[in-house]
């Protein structure tokens, strides 16, 4: 179907078993308004946990032709709807990474859910629905873009069902080297996220939102750099 709302309307999308919020636009709009507000032309995007690739697009359209968008999303069923999705909506600037973004390279276990976008890390409490466990590679931001596989980032989203701070861990490096803009999910109540931003030189706050999170406990916020990059 075309998106009818939100700052992806216009584009062919399907969100196929994922949030039907995907289809119709209208996904955590205080999110969609702060990658409006942060992505410039030229930028470089980091998409972690992109589920079936709504951010990824939304990102690609902001970027432009010459910026670029590197989309990490670990669950098979969902890299295969995003790869469909970047297809319909004809965004070329995109890169796909296959995998879970953790502290380290290596393999995880990861604990599908009900839904497409409750997948988690089998070292964090199962989600809701849970099935059968499936093995996924990982890879540290630190170590992509120390092997010139991705560009350094200007902003990051991350959405990642409790794993937050060890996307942050394995992108210390990273941040300290580019001091991009983070916009993150947290569940709980993400004082060790917050506490390590931080002291990595981050301002973080909550991000403004009028609407319920999908999910009791989860929020998000942003961290912007108190220093020059």
């Amino acid at each position: 179907m075309i998106i009818p709302f939100g700052l992806c309307s216009g584009t062919p999308f399907n969100a196929g078993g994922s949030a039907p919020s995907f289809a119709l636009g209208t996904s955590e709009p205080h999110v969609q308004a702060a990658l409006r507000d942060l992505l410039l032309p030229g930028h470089v995007f980091y998409d972690i946990g992109a589920n079936v690739g709504f951010h990824t697009v939304l990102g690609a359209r902001r970027v432009g032709s010459q910026g670029r968008v590197y989309s990490f999303e670990p669950l098979p069923g969902n890299v295969q709807a995003l790869r469909h999705n970047l297809c319909l909506s004809g965004s070329l600037n995109v890169s796909v990474l296959p995998c879970a973004v953790a502290d380290r390279p290596g393999t995880a276990m990861l604990t599908p859910g009900r839904e497409p976008f409750w997948a988690r890390l089998s070292t964090l409490p199962p989600p809701p629905g849970a099935r059968a466990v499936i093995s996924v590679r990982c890879w540290s931001i630190d170590e992509l873009v120390r092997r010139g596989q991705i560009e350094l980032p200007h902003v990051v989203k991350i959405d990642v069902e409790g794993a937050e701070l060890e996307v942050l861990h394995g992108m210390a490096d990273t941040l300290h080297e580019a001091r991009p803009t983070i916009v993150c999910e947290i569940h709980d109540s993400g004082q060790e996220t917050r506490g390590f931003l931080t002291s990595a030189g981050y301002t973080v706050q909550p991000l403004p939102s009028r609407s319920r999170s999908r999910r009791a406990g989860s929020r998000h916020i942003i961290a912007v750099s108190t220093k020059a990059s």
